[in-house]
C-alpha cells in the first residue's frame, strides 16, 4: 500500500492514464542494480529514485575527474578527486529519502558479480567498456536476470533489453568481444536522451505498461533526430 505522503509525492504519475497505485506499488517493491554511476548512470539513478523505485544498488569504484564534469551531472568541480559513489548517494538521498540504497564501491569482476546480481530483479548496464558489458550479460543470463543496456558514442546512442522474455543475448549483437575500447567523443545532451529511454524501459518492465525493447535494438542519432528500431535475431 502507498502512504498518503507517497500519493502526494507521485501524484503526477498517478494522474497518467492507466497508471494506478498498483503500478506505483510495484515500483516501490522493485530492486534494480545500476552498474556505473557516470554519464548514463547519473541520469538513470536520478530518475529511478525520483520515480519511486524502492531499492537501488549502485556499483561504482571510480573517483570524480575533471573530464567527467561536462556530462556526469551528479558531480561538480568541488568534488574532483572524491569517490563517486559517496557523492552520488548524498545527492540521491536528498532527492528521495524513500529509496533504499545499497552501495558497492568496487570494480565488478568474476569474484563478486554473482553475489551482487543475485539480490536484484533488473540490471541496468551503464558501463563504458566491453569487458564489463560481456560479464554483465553472461552472468545475468546464468542467473536469469534481465539487463537494460544502453551506450552512447559520438552522436549515436543505443538501448536494448537482454535476457528477458525473448532471451536475446548481448552476444547476439556482438558475437565476439572487440579488443579494448577507444575513447570516443560525446555531447552531454545525448546522455539524458539515452539515459531517459533506458530508465523508461526499466519502469515499463516493472509496471507492465507499454511495449519494451525486448529483442529489439533502438538506435538514436542526435544530429538528425533519426530513430531506428532493429529486430535482433
Amino acid at each position: 500500500m502507498l502512504t498518503d505522503k507517497e500519493r502526494k509525492r507521485y501524484n503526477r504519475q498517478l494522474l497518467l492514464p492507466d497508471f494506478t497505485e498498483e503500478h506505483q506499488r510495484k515500483l516501490k517493491e522493485s530492486k534494480v542494480l545500476v552498474v556505473g554511476a557516470g554519464g548514463l548512470g547519473s541520469v538513470v539513478l536520478t530518475y529511478l529514485s525520483r520515480t519511486g523505485i524502492g531499492n537501488i544498488g549502485i556499483v561504482e569504484f571510480d573517483q570524480v575527474d575533471e573530464t567527467n564534469l561536462h556530462r556526469q551531472v551528479l558531480y561538480n568541480e568541488t568534488e574532483i578527486g572524491a569517490t563517486k559513489i559517496d557523492i552520488a548517494i548524498k545527492k540521491l538521498k536528498a532527492g528521495n529519502s524513500n529509496t533504499s540504497f545499497s552501495l558497492y564501491n568496487e570494480k565488478l569482476n568474476e569474484e563478486n558479480v554473482n553475489k551482487i546480481f543475485s539480490k536484484y530483479d533488473i540490471i541496468a548496464d551503464c558501463t563504458d567498456n566491453f569487458t564489463t558489458r560481456y560479464l554483465i550479460n553472461d552472468i545475468s543470463a546464468e542467473l536469469g536476470k534481465s539487463v537494460v543496456f544502453a551506450s552512447v558514442a559520438n552522436y549515436e546512442g543505443q538501448v536494448t533489453i537482454l535476457n528477458y522474455k525473448k532471451k536475446v543475448n548481448y552476444r547476439d549483437i556482438f558475437s565476439e568481444r572487440p579488443n579494448g575500447m577507444a575513447i570516443k567523443g560525446v555531447l552531454p545532451t545525448s546522455l539524458p536522451i539515452i539515459g531517459g529511454i533506458q530508465t523508461n524501459e526499466i519502469i515499463k518492465m516493472i509496471t507492465g505498461i507499454g511495449e519494451v525493447l525486448d529483442g529489439k535494438l533502438l538506435i538514436y542519432n542526435i544530429l538528425n533526430n533519426s530513430q531506428h528500431i532493429l529486430k535482433i535475431k
